[in-house]
């Protein structure tokens, strides 16, 4: 009797998952890295110069946007420039001891993205991108930073991530846009 159950039961999930299938290819939903004119091979980001970004950290995040943009290295006559501001950084003590020590802390680390068309001088799209996380303040001192050093690193690799997906999304719209507008 359990086995019977059983069969049924995966049936009815099968069955589920088919219905859930059908309903997303309804409303549109197509996979971001899939194959599509914007995204094949990756060649629309190796369309875009991505420009010096300020301080160590605009440094490390600019060298992440190299590696997860350029499959072949940088562009020659790039068609967009990719201009990132200077990362803005905050931390805020959590947990609050009554000596007014904290034992936790947050850090986020925020920045302006601009995609400007290099033919027109004119910015495609503009986002502000933030990443957030928490480290332990311990008693040692050298943990501390080690726990703060790992956070900013990454956050950086989580700021460089959501970049790409802006900019891949971007693409993606305007490569849907002129699909729906082609006869």
């Amino acid at each position: 009797m359990s086995l019977f159950k059983a069969k049924r039961s995966g049936i009815a999930l099968l069955a589920c998952i088919a219905v859930i299938a059908t309903l997303l290819h309804g409303c549109g939903f197509s996979p971001l890295y899939g194959k599509t004119a914007a995204t094949q091979g990756g060649s629309v980001f190796n369309s875009i110069a991505i420009s010096n970004i300020p301080d160590h950290y605009g440094v490390t995040l600019r060298n992440h946007l190299l590696d997860v943009f350029y499959t072949t290295g940088e562009p020659q006559n790039p068609a967009y420039d990719l201009k990132v501001s200077a990362i803005k950084k905050s931390v805020t003590s959590l947990g609050v001891r009554r000596d007014a020590t904290s034992t936790r802390g947050q850090m986020e680390m925020t920045v302006d993205i601009d995609l400007v068309d290099s033919k027109t001088g004119k910015s495609a799209f503009t986002r502000t991108i933030s990443a957030s996380g928490d480290f332990d303040k311990l008693n040692n001192q050298y943990a501390t930073l080690v726990n703060e050093q790992s956070v900013t690193d990454n956050l950086l690799q989580d700021l460089g991530d959501s970049i790409k997906t802006e900019v891949a999304l971007y693409f993606a719209r305007q490569s849907d846009a002129s699909l729906t507008t082609t006869p």
